[in-house]
């Protein structure tokens, strides 16, 4: 098995080499992607991840976990502003390796049963966008006014339900530069028929103060419960609290 640092001479980013032959993950992921642009970058390395572990003939337990760590860090090294897919990457590696310790005796049916989880984690993260939007929707009141920033799948998906079943509300939203992500969220709740109103970063504070309470996504989680988000999320977040801008019991609502 190649090391990581070990790559030939002319090595391409994005493209997973061992002894067991090559793979181009970044082309799978991003072929994901464009294919389903609903699919969110997590959900897409796993997949990618899922494809690297059926198409190596791994012959041992220590040739199919290094060709998943060299797949990992290959995404993480190719795709720039990779926290979001780095969190997905991890989310896999530590759920595969849970499952090496499982007894190896038969290494062939050891392997289908890791690829069946991996499957089955990708299964269960791509439903878990549908199941928030469920749980997200007792906190749409009618006649409610939302603050966003950025863009989030979660946050949409909420919304949209929301939209779909009946709820009437409004949305603020912000420009959200330099990536103008909130361009895009407006342009998408407008679509579905929802009142939105797009204000510069800059008005995020007195813009606040029309919200009935502030929705947003995350990029990545840390483990003390913090997340990482676009610029000004902090600035929002801590006038949203000082003004009392809650969801629900939440002093702040983060989906991810």
């Amino acid at each position: 098995m190649l090391h990581p640092n070990d790559k030939p001479s002319g090595s391409k980013p994005g493209i997973v080499y061992s002894e067991m032959g090559e793979f181009d993950i970044l082309g799978h992921y991003s072929r994901l992607l464009e294919e389903d642009p609903s699919k969110s970058m997590p959900i897409a390395a796993i997949e990618s991840l899922c494809a690297l572990c059926d198409g190596i003939e791994a012959n041992t337990i220590h040739e199919l976990l290094s060709t998943i760590q060299l797949g990992s860090d290959s995404l993480k090294e190719a795709v720039p502003n990779a926290i979001s897919l780095t969190a997905g990457c991890d989310l896999f590696t530590k759920f595969i390796t849970r499952h090496s310790h499982d007894d190896p005796r038969d290494f062939d049916t050891f392997k289908r049963k890791l690829q069946s989880n991996g499957h089955l984690f990708a299964q269960r993260a791509r439903k878990a966008r549908s199941i928030v939007a469920e749980n997200g929707l007792k906190m749409v009141m009618n006649n409610s006014v939302i603050f966003v920033h950025g863009y989030s799948r979660c946050v949409m998906a909420i919304l949209l339900n929301a939209r779909e079943k009946g709820r009437k509300f409004k949305v603020i939203c912000t420009e959200t530069r330099p990536s103008c992500q909130g361009l895009r969220t407006a342009k998408e709740l407008r679509a579905a028929g929802i009142s939105v109103a797009v204000i510069d970063d800059n008005a995020v504070t007195y813009a606040m103060n029309k919200a009935s309470f502030a929705l947003v996504g995350a990029e990545g989680t840390l483990t003390d419960a913090s997340i990482i988000n676009v610029v000004y999320i902090n600035l929002l977040s801590n006038y949203a609290y000082t003004r009392n801008r809650l969801g629900s019991n939440a002093e702040f609502i983060y989906l991810r």
